[in-house]
């Protein structure tokens, strides 16, 4: 997606090279200018494959009225899915840098959260390398309503479970 002034900037530069009031070379720099502007914008503003990691939503899941609350240990940063039982989609991909919380609000529906956890990010195909670390929730997290109330859920994400806890290695093939 290209912010509102390089599209204006990318439509502009054509007319005035064919106008004669400008030399071709500029309106070719122009648009030269504006489409590195858009990579740039587009790698920064939307890949996981950043040298800097922090908390963000990559993709977003529909709107809905269950609060959802996605807590990190401070020990490790975290890659999270959140996959849609009855379609098996991810609808919620996200980044969640160490000790930090993302709140949201989902659909009603049933939910399969799994996670990649480690310090370094290395980028979207390996991760945070080869010490990464791959869990999955082994609840299936619904959302629903029950009488007048909503239920949503809150989930801590740890590198290493605790005895007892609902997580379970995975595969990264399974992730």
């Amino acid at each position: 997606m290209i912010p509102d002034h390089r599209r204006e900037i990318a439509y502009t530069a054509p007319e005035m090279a064919t106008s004669g009031r400008t030399p071709m070379w500029f309106a070719v720099a122009a648009l030269v200018v504006a489409a590195a502007g858009a990579w740039v914008y587009g790698v920064i503003g939307a890949s996981p494959d950043t040298t800097t990691f922090s908390t963000r939503i990559l993709k977003a899941p529909p709107d809905g009225p269950g609060p959802v609350k996605i807590r990190g240990d401070r020990r490790a940063n975290y890659f999270v899915k959140v996959r849609d039982v009855a379609t098996g989609r991810d609808i919620l991909v996200a980044m969640l840098a160490a000790g930090e919380t993302i709140d949201l609000r989902m659909a009603v529906g049933s939910y399969d959260l799994r996670y990649a956890a480690g310090e370094t990010w290395e980028g979207d195909k390996t991760l945070f390398g080869p010490d990464t670390i791959f869990m999955r929730n082994t609840q299936i997290l619904t959302l629903a309503f029950d009488g007048d109330r909503f239920m949503g859920f809150i989930t801590d994400l740890v590198p290493v479970p605790r005895e007892g806890a609902t997580l379970a290695p995975i595969a990264a093939k399974d992730f």
